[in-house]
Protein backbone atom coordinates (compact mmCIF):
# COMPACT_ATOMS: atom_id res chain seq x y z
CA UNK A 1 0.00 0.00 0.00
CA UNK A 2 1.06 3.41 -0.78
CA UNK A 3 0.65 6.79 0.31
CA UNK A 4 1.76 10.43 1.37
CA UNK A 5 2.02 12.07 4.05
CA UNK A 6 2.73 15.82 5.12
CA UNK A 7 2.96 17.02 8.77
CA UNK A 8 3.83 19.96 10.66
CA UNK A 9 7.80 19.39 11.21
CA UNK A 10 8.78 22.43 12.77
CA UNK A 11 10.30 20.42 15.74
CA UNK A 12 13.84 19.00 15.41
CA UNK A 13 14.08 15.40 16.09
CA UNK A 14 10.68 13.83 15.16
CA UNK A 15 9.68 10.11 14.07
CA UNK A 16 6.58 9.97 12.52
CA UNK A 17 4.74 6.83 12.71
CA UNK A 18 2.01 5.12 11.00
CA UNK A 19 0.63 2.17 11.73
CA UNK A 20 -2.00 0.59 9.29
CA UNK A 21 -5.12 -1.13 11.42
CA UNK A 22 -7.10 -3.85 10.00
CA UNK A 23 -10.86 -3.45 11.31
CA UNK A 24 -11.93 -7.04 11.92
CA UNK A 25 -10.02 -10.01 11.17
CA UNK A 26 -10.76 -13.70 11.96
CA UNK A 27 -7.84 -16.48 13.00
CA UNK A 28 -8.12 -20.31 13.17
CA UNK A 29 -7.04 -21.69 16.62
CA UNK A 30 -5.07 -25.19 15.73
CA UNK A 31 -4.26 -26.45 18.99
CA UNK A 32 -5.23 -26.41 22.89
CA UNK A 33 -8.43 -25.81 24.23
CA UNK A 34 -9.99 -23.92 21.87
CA UNK A 35 -8.52 -26.32 18.67
CA UNK A 36 -10.71 -25.96 15.70
CA UNK A 37 -12.42 -22.13 17.03
CA UNK A 38 -12.69 -19.25 15.15
CA UNK A 39 -11.40 -16.19 17.02
CA UNK A 40 -12.64 -12.47 15.84
CA UNK A 41 -9.98 -9.80 16.34
CA UNK A 42 -10.41 -5.94 16.00
CA UNK A 43 -8.74 -3.57 15.51
CA UNK A 44 -5.33 -5.36 14.85
CA UNK A 45 -2.08 -3.57 13.70
CA UNK A 46 -1.17 -4.99 10.08
CA UNK A 47 1.92 -2.98 9.06
CA UNK A 48 4.21 -0.66 11.12
CA UNK A 49 6.71 1.75 9.78
CA UNK A 50 8.54 4.98 11.15
CA UNK A 51 10.09 8.04 9.12
CA UNK A 52 12.36 10.51 10.50
CA UNK A 53 11.12 13.88 10.55
CA UNK A 54 13.56 17.22 10.12
CA UNK A 55 12.55 21.14 10.35
CA UNK A 56 11.11 22.20 7.03
CA UNK A 57 11.09 18.16 6.00
CA UNK A 58 7.71 16.79 7.20
CA UNK A 59 5.74 15.58 3.42
CA UNK A 60 6.75 12.40 1.56
CA UNK A 61 5.68 8.99 0.36
CA UNK A 62 5.85 5.71 2.06
CA UNK A 63 4.76 2.45 1.41
CA UNK A 64 3.82 -0.63 3.71
CA UNK A 65 3.63 -4.54 3.06
CA UNK A 66 -0.17 -5.64 3.97
CA UNK A 67 -0.58 -9.28 4.93
CA UNK A 68 -2.43 -11.51 2.13
CA UNK A 69 -5.78 -11.43 2.87
CA UNK A 70 -6.30 -8.04 3.98
CA UNK A 71 -9.36 -6.40 4.04
CA UNK A 72 -9.69 -2.82 2.98
CA UNK A 73 -13.35 -2.36 4.31
CA UNK A 74 -13.31 -0.50 7.37
CA UNK A 75 -9.27 -0.66 7.76
CA UNK A 76 -7.66 2.97 8.71
CA UNK A 77 -4.11 4.21 9.22
CA UNK A 78 -3.07 5.69 12.38
CA UNK A 79 -0.19 8.13 12.34
CA UNK A 80 1.77 10.11 15.28
CA UNK A 81 4.70 12.41 15.44
CA UNK A 82 6.63 12.00 18.24
CA UNK A 83 9.68 13.81 19.64
CA UNK A 84 12.54 11.54 20.62
CA UNK A 85 13.30 12.70 24.28
CA UNK A 86 9.20 11.73 24.54
CA UNK A 87 5.98 13.61 23.74
CA UNK A 88 3.72 12.84 20.70
CA UNK A 89 2.89 16.14 18.78
CA UNK A 90 0.44 15.44 16.79
CA UNK A 91 -1.79 12.49 15.84
CA UNK A 92 -4.01 11.65 12.95
CA UNK A 93 -6.63 8.28 11.97
CA UNK A 94 -7.82 8.18 8.36
CA UNK A 95 -9.55 5.70 6.51
CA UNK A 96 -8.59 3.69 3.73
CA UNK A 97 -9.62 4.23 0.37
CA UNK A 98 -11.23 0.86 -1.10
CA UNK A 99 -9.68 -1.03 -3.90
Amino acid sequence: MQGHYQVDASEPAQTLALIVVEARCESAVLRGENAGERLEHRNVARAFATRPLTPGHGAGDCELSLPTGFVRDGARVLAFAERSHGGITGAALVGIAPG
